[in-house]
């Protein structure tokens, strides 16, 4: 992220798409992350 120089603004959001009620196998679960970002040197 600094590479690119943008940052993290606010909390980090996560979407359960398919989990546990869905279907016990772990590996058919699925979660979706969210992170807010914004440019840390003011451009678009």
């Amino acid at each position: 992220m600094t590479g690119h120089e943008i940052s993290v603004d606010g909390p980090l959001r996560e979407y359960y798409l398919h989990d546990w009620h869905d279907t016990p196998d772990p590996t058919e679960w699925e979660t979706e992350t969210g992170w807010p970002i914004f440019r840390a040197d003011g451009g678009n």
